[in-house]
């Protein structure tokens, strides 16, 4: 299986993403949980600014409706 951004397996067989086992993150903070790659999506914002120029990439709000983003 291939993956992106920082996602990997680990040796337990378990998805990890920026190094957090996510198994580990639905016991702790239960499911359904959304987990964001941030390494992944800072690339893929540099790759539209790089690719449209500066000030022509928007995040739509209905997209994922977080400050921080």
């Amino acid at each position: 299986m291939r993956f992106q951004g920082t996602m990997a397996v680990n040796g337990k067989g378990h998805l990890t993403i920026g190094g957090c086992d996510t198994v580990e993150l639905a016991r702790e903070y239960g499911t359904p949980l959304l987990v964001v790659d941030e390494a992944h999506l800072r690339a893929r914002c540099r790759a539209f600014k790089e690719a449209f120029g500066e000030g022509a990439v928007l995040n739509a709000g209905k997209a994922l409706l977080l400050k921080a983003i």
